[in-house]
C-alpha cells in the first residue's frame, strides 16, 4: 500500500501536536468515493483539537502548493468534533469521549483498510529502504555496463592499435 505524501505530512503535523491514536484508513474499495483517506485523530479536549486543527489550517495556509485548493474546517466553535477536508483525505480530530460515541474509525474500517500512523511510518521506512536498495541495484548495474563498455573500447583500441603497427612495418 502506498500512501500519499499529504497523508503521512497530515499525520505528522497531527504528532507535532500531540494528537494521540491517530488511524490512517485507506478508502480505495470504494472507488466513486469522495475522498482516498480519512486520518482519525484524538485530542485531550476542546481547546486542543481546535489547536490542532487550526496548525494544521495554518500549515496549509504557509504552503498552498501542496494542497489542491483551500482547506475547509467543519465544526467551529466549540464542539468535540472537528474535520478538515484536506483534497483527498478527511482528518477527524475528536476528543476521547466523541471518538468513542461516534465510532467512526469501526464504520469506515468495514470499507477500507486502516493502519496506525507508527505502522504507516514503518511502512515508509521500508518503502524508502526499498527503493534505497533498488537504486543501489541501478548504480550497481550502470558500473558493470560502463565497465563492459570501457573494456570493449580498449579492446578496440589494442586491435586498432596492432593492426597501425602491422600497417607501419
Amino acid at each position: 500500500m502506498v500512501y500519499s505524501d499529504r497523508v503521512v505530512k497530515l499525520c505528522a503535523l497531527l504528532d507535532d501536536k500531540k494528537a494521540k491514536d491517530i488511524v490512517v484508513i485507506s478508502n480505495f474499495k470504494k472507488p466513486n468515493s469522495v475522498v482516498d483517506y480519512y486520518i482519525i485523530a484524538t485530542g485531550d479536549s476542546i481547546t486542543h483539537i481546535r489547536g490542532i486543527a487550526d496548525y494544521i489550517l495554518q500549515y496549509s495556509l504557509l504552503n498552498k502548493n501542496e494542497f489542491e485548493r483551500e482547506v475547509v474546517k467543519e465544526g467551529l466553535g466549540y464542539t468535540d468534533w472537528i474535520v478538515l477536508d484536506c483534497d483527498d483525505v478527511f482528518v477527524h480530530i475528536f476528543t476521547q469521549e466523541e471518538r468513542e460515541k461516534y465510532s467512526l474509525q469501526k464504520l469506515l474500517h468495514e470499507n477500507g483498510n486502516t493502519v496506525t500512523y507508527k505502522k504507516l511510518l514503518s511502512i515508509i521506512r521500508q518503502q524508502q529502504e526499498k527503493q534505497q536498495q533498488q537504486e543501489k541495484q541501478e548504480k550497481k548495474q550502470e558500473k558493470k555496463e560502463f565497465k563492459k563498455i570501457t573494456k570493449s573500447k580498449n579492446v578496440e583500441k589494442q586491435k586498432d592499435k596492432v593492426e597501425k603497427d602491422k600497417n607501419t612495418k
